[in-house]
């Protein structure tokens, strides 16, 4: 509930609105809401008509699917969907982060589809992320869509990339994943999983940056799709002797961005606490909780 706009104020009502420590002081609350200053001269007539209110930039990976070994070259895993958005919320309020896992490798019939990854709450629109995967054909089989990319078809030397979140595949090729930068730093999020390939084509490439590699001839083993990344797995191959299987995919992750003037410090299940500029980011690669 908001501070009236006139008439005296206490510090024990700013302490109820915004929580803090005892002894009471106004230091705590430097930029504890739009109008309250984040240095210097802080004064009580800063928080007329102030709430506890949050504002918060989220994302959500789903796990990505798993690389389809096949007949003869199997197609790459799709990437796990990757969905974004900025919301306010009252502080207070408890946010559940469930982490989508990736999916399981084949060697016949259809590889396992991601988790879905979500992030929910009171007074929140749940922000969720389906993970990678359709079927995939049983002989040479097509690269798999990922959330948004498709995968192509395959020809009886290689299977085709997984699709990306960002795109589909190119030839045996993963799809692109689609970058964000909510920890600072720029990744590609859901990329697909390279397909597998004979000994007449290098080796197939997961899209950057957490796509599995696909096999290839005689000795390279496909990959996993990253953890944490939403990448599918690469394909498994036949091709040149090698007879081994597809490689899993990678899971999902929930990242969750606070003013850090606003953060709350309230976690479960050990989430990644690192900043970037004046926020705080917190990275949830399994599930646990946040209390804004």
């Amino acid at each position: 509930m908001a501070l009236q706009s006139s008439g005296q104020i206490t510090l024990q009502q700013i302490q109820n609105e915004f929580g803090g420590s005892n002894p009471i002081s106004l230091s705590e609350y430097y930029g504890a809401a739009a109008g309250v200053p984040a240095s210097g001269q802080i004064s009580i007539s800063n928080f007329y008509g102030t709430a506890n209110i949050v504002s918060i930039n989220i994302l959500t990976v789903g796990g990505g699917e798993g690389g389809l070994k096949g007949f003869y070259c199997g197609g790459g895993g799709g990437g796990g969907g990757v969905s974004t958005s900025t919301q306010s919320v009252t502080g207070g309020t408890v946010l559940t982060a469930t982490v989508g896992g990736g999916g399981a490798t084949a060697s016949s019939g259809s590889p396992g589809d991601g988790g879905t990854s979500s992030l929910t709450g009171s007074g929140l629109t749940t922000v969720s992320a389906g993970g990678g995967g359709v079927l995939g054909n049983y002989y040479s089989a097509n690269g798999n869509r990922g959330n948004t990319g498709n995968g192509g078809s395959p020809s009886s030397e290689y299977g085709t990339g997984g699709g990306g979140d960002g795109g589909g595949s190119t030839i045996y090729n993963g799809g692109p994943g689609t970058s964000n930068s909510i920890t600072g730093s720029a990744y590609k999020y859901g990329a697909g999983g390279g397909g597998g390939a004979g000994f007449n084509h290098s080796v197939p490439q997961g899209g950057a940056d957490g796509g599995g590699n696909g096999g290839q001839g005689s000795s390279n083993h496909a990959t996993a799709g990253a953890a944490n990344s939403g990448g599918g797995g690469g394909g498994g191959t036949t091709g040149g002797g090698l007879n081994a299987n597809g490689a899993n995919g990678g899971s999902g992750v929930v990242i969750i961005s606070v003013p850090t003037a606003q953060y709350s410090g309230t976690t479960t299940g050990s989430p990644t606490i690192t900043t970037s500029g004046s926020n705080t980011i917190i990275k949830f690669t399994g599930s646990g909780t946040y209390t804004t």
